[in-house]
């Protein structure tokens, strides 16, 4: 199976336990793909150096560039030739 997370599924399955946690588990066990672009990877490296992830981010004794990278090593890296938009609100949630 094929997944691609959401920034803050993302976020909430590097930092805590939870069914996101074990989404990305199952990445690390190999029992699901997950994928991302190169878009998803910089908007999860910009929200994951908002202030309020600091601190849960120092808890994990770890750093927002060293989750990136871990996610990266986690994910099959897809370059959508076409992002349709569908989020009017929100255009950055299309991809």
């Amino acid at each position: 199976m094929r997944l691609v997370l959401d920034t803050n599924v993302a976020i909430a399955g590097l930092l805590w336990s939870g069914p996101p946690n074990r989404l990305i588990n199952l990445a690390i066990d190999e029992a699901v793909q997950l994928s991302s672009s190169p878009v998803l990877l910089d908007e999860l490296a910009e929200t994951l150096r908002h202030p309020k992830f600091a601190k849960r981010i120092d808890l994990a004794a770890t750093t927002p560039f060293a989750l990136v990278i871990r996610y990266s090593a986690l994910v099959a890296m897809i370059t959508p030739s076409l992002v349709p938009r569908i989020v009017d609100h929100d255009p950055d949630d299309d991809h």
